[in-house]
Formats: C-alpha cells, structure tokens, sequence
C-alpha cells in the first residue's frame, strides 16, 4: 500500500516489549459519493482558529486548537489564491508546546511569524516562534504570567483571563504592537492592556503591557442575556474621562463575569475595533460598533447586535461560541468561523461555520459557505466515539462499526447515542470504507433517546454462524441483541437484557464498555467490560456454543486500574490481541493514552504486566478508544483509535510475526516502602544474579514521560527519588529487554 502520510518521527518500527506504529491515511473513506481529503484525523468539537505560516512557503496555514480536549492540528494550504486546500499535517503538532484551555496566535515582534499567546492556569504565557527553514517550527517560552502596570490602582500586575474565555490579541491602537482585551477575573467589564514596546523601546519585540482602562468600551455584561449596557462600567475610571459611567466598587456581586470569548476586528474600516462577543450561557454572537476616533480617549461602543452576523444566516451553536478572523481561502482576507468554546458536550457535529468575507478585510462582510468546516472532510460524528470490526453482510470483509456515545441533538439540546456503519467496499487487500448508515439498525432510538454512551462488542453467542451484539448504553443493564440475518446481512430485530448465570442483569456500573473475547481458551467467548472506573470485570462464558451463559469471576482482571493521577475515574475502553497464540491487551482510557499489558496466558487471576502507561506516546485526545484489526490482509495489525473529537485515527504496524513482545517479564520485583518521601528500594528475586549489568529502572510520570533511570546493581538497591514531586508515577524495571512496571507513590 502507498504510504500517503506517515509520521517522521515516530519511534523505530518495532520496539521491544511495544507494538509500533505509524500514522496513516491510507485507506480511503466514501461519504456521499465524496472520497474523504482526511478521514482519519480524528474529529473536531471546540475549534479555536488561527493562522500561521508552516511550511515557510510564504503562505498561510491553518493552526486548529480543539479545547475539548486540548488536541492540537495543523492543515498545509496548497491552494491558490481564493481556493480552499487544505493537507493534514499531523506530525507538525508535535512541534507546539503543551497548551491548555485556548491559544491565539500573532506576531508580536514584527518578524513575519506567528507567536503563541496562550492561558496559563488563569492568566497568560507568551511563546516566541523561532521557527527556520533548517530547524523547522520551534518555539520557546519567553515569558509565563503576562504583567501590566496600573497607574492608579493597587491590583495584582498578572493579566487574568479565565480559563474558560478567550481574549483578544490584536493591535488596537495602530502602533504597530500586539495589545490584550480580556476579562479580567470575575469582571464584566473588558479590560485594554495596551503594548507599550514601541513607546519604550521604539520597536514591537517586547512584552511591556499597561492597564490602560478596566472598562474599555464603556460597557458592561448582563447576567441574564447576551445583551450588553452600553454607557455603564463596572469601575470609578477616574483616568478616563470618554465614560458616562455607573461607578461601584470592585468586587460587587452584580458585576461578576461568568465567561466570555472576544474578537476584535475593524467592521466599517474607521481605523477604530469593534467587538464580537461569545457569552457562556448563549448561542449567538453580539457585536459591539465602536463610536470612537482615538482608543481609550473615545472610544465607547455605540450600538449592539446580538444576532451578529445579521446581514446573513445567524450563526447559532447551542451555547458559548468563540469567533476566530482567519484567512480560510489564500485570498489575504480575513474570513470569520464560529465554533463553541466549551470542554464539556455541547453542539459536537456541524459545530465549525465557516463564513466567508465577500467584503474587504478592514470592512467584512460574512457570508455562510458551510456549518462543517473541515469536518466534511473527515470521520466525525459527535463526541466520544469507538470504533469495532464486524462483517455486517457476510461477505467475507470486515465492515466498520463506529459507537457514537454522544450526538448533540438540536431539537431538544440534549445528547444520544447512535451506531454508525461503513461498509468496507474494497477488497481483502485494499480496504475502503463507505458510509452506509448514519444511523445503524435504527437503534438512536434506544431507550427512547434519554440516555448515552454506547459501546457495541460482536461475536457469535449461539453457534449459528452469525455474530451477535451486545450494546452497552450509560447506566443501563447490557443490551443482548441477537442476529436473525442468518447467512445474509445483519438483522437486529429485537434485543433483551444480558443475564449472569444466576438470572441477573449485568449492569457493572457507569460507563461500561464491553468486549467479547476467548479469555480462557475454552472455545467460548467470554466477557470482559471496561468500566468507568479504570478496571475490568471478567464474566466467563460457563455455558455452551449454542447458549452464552456468563458468570461473574472477578471485577479487577488482571489488577489493571488506569485512572488518571489522583482520581477514581479511567474510562477503560479494552482490546484484546492474540498474536502467535499469546494475548495482549490495550486499554483506551480518559487520559487519552493506550495502555499496553501483557503476562494474561495462564495468569487471570494474577497481575498482568503493565509494559507501557503511553504506548508509544500515542494520543489522540481523551477517551482512547482502540480497536486493532489485519484489514488488508498483509499480516500487519491495523490499529483505529476513537476518542472525544467524534472521529477516528488510523494506524499501520509492523508484521505481526516481528512485533518483538514479550509473552511475560521473565521477573518479579517488589518496592518498599511504597508510598514513599524520599527513597525507595527495588527488590529483584534473581537469586544474587546482575544479569550481566542490563538491569535499569526508569521512572514514568503519569503522561508516560521519564523523569528518572538509572541501573540497578544488585538484588536490593536503594533509589533517591527527593527530586520528584509528589504523585502517582511508574517505575519500570528491565532486565535483558523484558520489562516490568509498578505503580509508585511518592508523598
């Protein structure tokens, strides 16, 4: 197969102990008679747009943060002027730093290069781009925690901006320096941090910031509605004498600001921002027209309209919408998209309007041109989504099956689930995925739409040939849906609650996701659901092949538990891999990570092995969701993960034959003690033997990164740890390639 997009820097094609992957986007996926540009780019929820220059072809590109789960994306413009062209580019979001919450970008320094301005835990954090043709994108952080200087006031010089806003970073005065609007705390009132680098130093390469006013606009934010007072302010502005204002006190009640997200861009071309605003409780935009001629001296908005943009379709997104001025087309005009600017579910399918500006870019006007912007182009069907094989027409092919958890439904403004069916139109050797039902077997119907979070197993429970479903839905007992196709097509007429073996329903809690497997070897699928807790349950199939009979043998298989540091929530979504005869198990989880176990042959009531917390440092944003497949037929594992975006990202591996794991740790290891405030011991039951000096230990945060290693000498060595902080971590001990990991907590 040609290999159309791969990641460069991807770690070696097999590693000991790990399968390896590469990223792919080789299969090709039919919707709508449209062969899709990206299909495997993993969804879009909450997007924040910018642009910026990635390639270094002088043209720009798109940067896409999606705050709903902090998942950056990168698309190369190849069009020409006024066309849209966009190429995925995975592999340059590894070149962006972490980021939280949201991020704009803009040059600060006048050097033709899109910087960082992004949150920092409530307030903001600048990073330079230093990006070069030899070097390729780079940044550095040159400054955490933004200040401004306040003349008359006795305030904390941080600039805040709550994590759930999104401020304006824009030149308001025309001095040719990057200045910040932005909410301050719980204010209502819009806060101007003007740039003072060009007063100072007589050039933009600074980040000297003064409060100019804390009530920039003359306006305030209702508590009600998304209409704004006009001539009010929440603060005395004794330093500006533009405002008819309501004085009150800092602090009062009434003026607490819940959230907000602010565009500023020029509308009508008189030098003066007007502003766009997103309030958290609403589905429109207002517009606020500045009357003005001079920043902060006159500058008061004049007029308001909440219905923005009223000269064409108003945009309308359930609740809390940012707005982003970006040139889409190559046309070096700005164009407007809309997306909500949540973290939670809100509208997650058709949640990005593109608007097109058929005006100038100093006097916009935006036209609707699409409500799915770069959605249309990849697998995206709301919000926390899992994917599994299985031959819905009998015609040798394994189709794919996608669980949609959550589907935002735009009637009611709550959440369904759906299943969603690809028909796999290729051949043994070249798989292709058609759209073939939004919604499969009509089952959105289930439960009458209440409730959500589907996960769907297949497998043949009665012995007729047909593989049968067991769905999964929130916080309900387990759907058993049999298949009445026989040897045609899937039939799910009619389905009832799976039983245990004593007649109870099996209902292992919230948030339960099912997979059908042989577990023991007994030729009979067992059951082992993932729970919303990080751990596993293991019914047993003690009947026969015509007559599933299933009975509960323990709720923690294996002692897997992948909660995320310092709760009891993990989202344990797993896939089993039988590869030469020996299991293997990844587990998706909220962290987002695949977690990679071994040592289950003959050992399910033990430990299983957990060899790697981050396979691969794989994640496509929360709720891993992973299901592993040979689709074409190669002897190589294709792997799909699914997670919050509502879409899906597409893997290639090595030959199953040469993947180099390990059936099991050749060792065992205790620590002690554990909990732990500054040193430990690592005790090895190797019988004084050093294994030749191969033994190391490495210890793993959370997010699967080293933070310590060394090597372990002797049977019993002591490990100084005092530079760690305090937290859940990893210690993973190998011995000759074999390795073992323990959870370690240093107090």
């Amino acid at each position: 197969m040609k290999k159309i997009l791969f990641l460069l820097f991807c770690f070696p094609l097999f590693i000991y102990g790990q399968f390896g992957f590469q990223r792919s986007n080789d299969i090709n996926v039919i919707a709508n008679n449209i062969t899709l540009k990206y299909p495997w780019a993993g969804g879009i929820n909450s997007a924040q747009y910018s642009n910026i220059d990635l390639n270094f072809d002088g043209v720009q590109d798109l940067f896409v943060f999606d705050k709903s789960c902090n998942k950056i994306l990168c698309f190369i413009q190849n069009g020409g002027p006024g066309q849209i062209d966009y190429e995925y580019a995975p592999e340059l979001a590894e070149k962006f730093p972490e980021i939280n919450n949201w991020a704009i970008l803009g040059d600060y320094n006048l050097d033709g290069k899109a910087d960082i301005l992004a949150s920092a835990s409530g307030a903001l954090q600048m990073y330079k781009n230093i990006s070069s043709v030899s070097n390729g994108i780079e940044f550095e952080l040159v400054k955490y925690g933004l200040t401004a200087s306040f003349s008359n006031y006795t305030i904390d010089p941080i600039i805040s901006c709550g994590v759930q806003d999104i401020p304006a970073f824009v030149d308001v005065d025309g001095d040719d320096d990057l200045d910040i609007l932005s909410f301050s705390g719980l204010s209502k009132c819009l806060w101007y941090h003007k740039n003072m680098s060009q007063e100072i130093y007589g050039h933009s390469d600074s980040l000297e910031f003064m409060t100019a006013s804390v009530c920039y606009g003359n306006f305030t934010e209702a508590n009600t509605s998304n209409l704004l007072q006009l001539n009010d302010c929440c603060y005395n502005q004794i330093d500006n004498p533009q405002f008819v204002y309501n004085p009150r006190p800092i602090g009062n009640a009434a003026d607490r600001h819940s959230g907000s997200t602010t565009l500023a861009l020029d509308m009508n071309s008189d030098g003066m921002m007007d502003i766009v605003l997103g309030d958290v409780e609403f589905s429109h935009l207002t517009l606020l027209m500045n009357g003005g001629t001079v920043p902060n001296t006159n500058s008061a908005m004049i007029s308001q309209d909440p219905d923005f943009p009223s000269n064409d379709v108003t945009v309308d997104l359930f609740e809390f919408l940012g707005a982003f001025f970006v040139d889409i087309d190559n046309d070096q005009i700005r164009d407007l998209l809309v997306s909500p600017n949540l973290s939670l579910f809100g509208m997650d399918y058709q949640s990005n309007w593109f608007y097109n500006n058929v005006g100038l870019d100093n006097q916009p006007v935006f036209e609707l041109n699409k409500k799915n912007f770069l959605q249309d182009q990849m697998i995206d069907f709301g919000a926390n989504v899992s994917p599994v094989f299985f031959d819905h027409d009998r015609d040798g092919l394994k189709d794919l099956i996608i669980s949609v958890g959550v589907r935002f439904d735009t009637v009611y403004n709550g959440s369904y689930s759906k299943l969603v069916y690809y028909h796999n139109t290729g051949t043994a050797l070249s798989p292709q995925f058609t759209l073939a039902s939004e919604d499969y077997m009509g089952l959105s119907g289930v439960n009458n739409k209440i409730n959500h979070e589907f996960y769907a197993t297949f497998g043949d429970l009665n012995g007729d040939g047909a593989e049968d479903m067991i769905l999964s839905e929130r916080d309900t007992a387990l759907m058993l849906f049999m298949n009445n196709g026989g040897t045609g097509p899937a039939q799910f007429l009619s389905h009832t609650n799976l039983l245990t073996s004593t007649g109870g329903i099996i209902q292992d809690g919230l948030f339960t996701a099912p997979k059908l497997i042989d577990l023991n070897r007994d030729g009979l699928l067992d059951l082992v659901l993932g729970n919303r807790n990080g751990m596993l349950s293991y019914y047993e199939n003690v009947g026969t092949a015509n007559n599933q009979i299933f009975e509960l043998i323990t709720t923690q298989l294996g002692g897997v538990d992948v909660t995320e540091s310092g709760t009891n929530i993990g989202y344990a979504i797993p896939e089993f891999v039988d590869i030469d005869d020996t299991m293997h198990l990844i587990i998706g989880a909220k962290d987002g990570f695949l977690h990679y176990y071994n040592n289950i042959e003959g050992n399910l009531s033990g430990t299983f092995n957990l060899v790697d917390p981050a396979l691969q440092s794989i994640n496509d944003g929360i709720y891993a969701a992973p299901a592993l497949y040979d689709i074409d037929g190669d002897n190589k594992l294709e792997m799909f993960v699914g997670n919050i975006r509502g879409g899906l990202s597409f893997y290639e591996s090595v030959t199953i034959t040469d993947v180099g794991l390990n059936s099991y740790a050749p060792f065992e290891f205790n620590i002690f003690p554990n909990p732990t405030q500054s040193v430990f011991y690592v005790e090895l039951n190797a019988d004084g033997a050093l294994y030749n000096g191969s033994t190391t230990f490495e210890i793993l945060d959370m997010q699967g990164r080293s933070v310590q290693s060394g090597r372990l000498l002797q049977n019993k060595t002591a490990v100084d740890c005092k530079g760690l902080a305090q937290g859940v971590y990893l210690l993973k001990v190998t011995i000759n390639q074999a390795s073992m990991t323990r959870k370690l907590l240093i107090e």
